[in-house]
């Protein structure tokens, strides 16, 4: 009989400290911040066809600030570019790439490619030996329909215009819309944690770049979606949070 009861009192000590721990893990689960799902998250960008990694980031910052690339058909969208160099040997400009550039937003937590443009670009640049400054890069594309095929010969080498006539942009479409979803993503986890009163101070770049450092000094990066979008985050915030330190470049 002590022997049964005492079984009976040792499974009864189980499930509560089962029970505990349950409650315990769905309560960790439920402090934890919520973030954005990123549709074919297992897959990254291609390798990158320069060999330089900040030319093809300057590129493709210059394309997304051009009207020619990027467009608006609704208020909440973000823009993306993303290049290829269709000469992966030259590391001088000028530079013969071929852009995907989309427009996208963030509907029911996933990041939909609302629409898109792709074509070849020659991009050109005067001075090798500088920082690059964004409002001397320079620009030019084939015309539509009846011109393009002449304005291809015109503008691109022989070589180039053999890989633009068989191109197929798929995978830098993909690439694209995977930059696109990790970047919202980040952005929405650096606005949840200015919003939960997390973060204590943050820097903003010319080039939308944004870093927030957090209370524990844990930093998030991303980029807005136009310039200053932070600092109308930061302010919202503040009635309930208090005034958050801004650095700008």
């Amino acid at each position: 009989m002590i022997f049964e009861h005492w079984s009976k009192h040792k499974i009864l000590l189980i499930f509560v400290a089962l029970a505990v721990l349950i409650a315990g893990g769905l309560y960790f689960l439920w402090q934890q911040p919520v973030f954005v799902p990123i549709q074919n998250s297992s897959l990254e960008p291609a390798v990158s066809s320069f060999k330089a990694e900040h030319q093809k980031q300057a590129i493709e910052d210059y394309l997304v600030a051009q009207k020619d690339f990027t467009w608006s058909t609704r208020e909440d969208t973000w823009n993306f570019c993303s290049v290829e160099n269709l000469q992966p040997e030259n590391e001088l400009f000028p530079f013969y790439v071929w852009a995907f550039c989309g427009e996208y937003a963030l509907e029911n937590g996933q990041v939909k490619n609302i629409s898109g443009s792709s074509l070849p670009v020659k991009i050109d640049y005067p001075n090798e030996l500088s920082f690059y400054d964004s409002s001397r890069f320079s620009f030019e594309i084939p015309g539509d329909g009846a011109s393009y095929t002449g304005d291809v010969k015109r503008i691109f080498p022989q070589d180039v215009q053999e890989k633009i006539f068989g191109f197929n942009a798929s995978s830098l479409e993909e690439s694209n819309k995977i930059t696109a979803s990790k970047t919202i993503a980040s952005w929405e986890e650096i606005k949840k944690a200015i919003e939960d009163c997390r973060v204590n101070q943050i820097f903003q770049s010319h080039s939308r770049d944004v870093v927030a450092t957090l209370d524990n000094g844990q930093q998030l990066k991303s980029k807005e979606r136009k310039i200053d979008d932070i600092m109308e985050v930061a302010q919202n915030a503040q009635q309930e949070c208090g005034k958050i330190i801004m650095a700008t470049e």
